[in-house]
């Protein structure tokens, strides 16, 4: 639920910094962005709810124009754009602005901007319920997407790095999103860097349908198998109907993650700081949810257990492949939970980590006293939406 909370905070704040842009006299509010994150949400959960056959047209129409907007970025980036040297792009240091002194303290702390974009990943699972034989659709799945947006965004960052123009005035843009003025000093006039933001933010919007769409589903899931807090209600709409009986969805489960989702986007009014932090602690839980499975193998094998057979077997790499693994989601984790300046204070300080052992410590008290009573471990099911 961090999670899908991040991409309606982008939209909403994105577009106030094109208003502070457009027009200098605007005077940003925190509220602002929460509303306008609330008209996103709103919008979202009216078509999975009401339009959920439209869902898989819109998502096709987003992918469509995701790629041919990245077209669009690398054709006049280059055009327009002002090019820095290969030795920058590859060799410059733009350390010494956090406070750390160590600079390989400076380059693991950053590393939450670039594992960010390589999240998400794991979304397709969430709607597995819904897909057949998804034992061997849903890894080519992951594997596919992983693949193709690690290729595409390596490539957009290689041709932004070398025709992004001045770095230090996007850094210090006015308007909060270096890209912004990064479009702008490339389009050199408000339409030109309006168009390339809209071509970023309608995108953006167009995953979030499939982003409620996968959270929603991943919490009704959660509470079929009684694992959520509140399970019997949000399992269910009626006594024996887990879905509406017409429009196919788990709603009770759709308002609940839109609920979490607004109650969060009201951090931002008070401190954009500390939303930040909630981002930081949705990476942090995906990639808490990422190890935990290679970890748990990596140690059956070994203790030289037996390991259940499964349609991707990694045969006599396995061991090497889910210690790799298990390794690097650790090293991340730990560098994702850091400060990210000095010196540390309430505003600056990373609140991910100790908001990730209270969510841990929560779920452990409702593991004894609830949930190791009630909750059953998930087996195959036939269920169709």
């Amino acid at each position: 639920m961090a999670s899908a909370t991040i991409l309606p905070y982008f939209t909403g704040s994105q577009i106030c910094g094109l208003a502070i842009l457009n027009y200098p006299n605007y005077e940003y509010q925190g509220w602002h962005v929460t509303l306008i994150g609330y008209a996103t949400i709103a919008l979202v959960v009216a078509f999975n709810i009401f339009a959920r056959k439209t869902l898989r047209l819109i998502e096709i129409i987003g992918a469509v124009m995701h790629f041919l907007f990245l077209i669009v970025f690398v054709v006049v980036l280059p055009t327009l754009g002002g090019r820095n040297s290969a030795s920058y792009v590859f060799f410059g240091n733009s350390g010494g602005v956090s406070g750390w002194d160590n600079s390989t303290i400076e380059w693991c702390i950053g590393l939450l901007s670039a594992v960010f974009p390589l999240t998400g990943f794991d979304g397709v699972l969430h709607l597995s319920d819904e897909v057949e034989k998804p034992e061997t659709r849903i890894p080519k799945a992951m594997i596919a997407s992983f693949l193709c947006n690690t290729v595409v965004s390596f490539g957009f960052m290689v041709c932004l790095l070398f025709f992004m123009g001045d770095p230090n005035a996007a850094l210090n843009s006015a308007t909060g999103w270096p890209i912004i003025q990064i479009c702008y000093q490339a389009a050199e006039q408000l339409a030109g860097a309006n168009a390339l933001m809209a071509m970023l933010i309608i995108p953006g919007i167009v995953s979030y349908f499939n982003n409620m769409a996968s959270v929603a589903r991943l919490t009704w899931a959660f509470a079929r198998d009684d694992g959520l807090p509140f399970s019997d209600y949000f399992k269910v709409l009626t006594p024996g109907i887990k879905v509406h009986p017409t429009l196919r969805m788990p709603i009770r489960a759709v308002m609940l993650t839109s609920f979490v989702t607004m109650l969060l986007l009201l951090i931002p009014i008070g401190s954009a700081t500390a939303f930040n932090d909630i981002l930081s602690l949705a990476i942090v839980g995906l990639y808490f949810s990422y190890t935990t499975p290679p970890l748990f193998i990596f140690m059956q094998r070994l203790n030289g257990d037996e390991i259940a057979p499964s349609a991707y077997a990694l045969g006599r790499w396995g061991v090497w492949i889910n210690g790799a693994a298990s390794v690097y989601g650790l090293f991340i984790i730990i560098w994702l939970c850091f400060p990210t300046e000095l010196p540390v204070t309430a505003t600056t300080m990373n609140w991910s980590g100790p908001i990730m052992g209270f969510i841990i410590i929560f779920a452990l008290i409702d593991w004894m006293f609830r949930g190791r009573h009630k909750f059953a471990v998930p087996v195959e099911k036939d269920v169709i939406y």
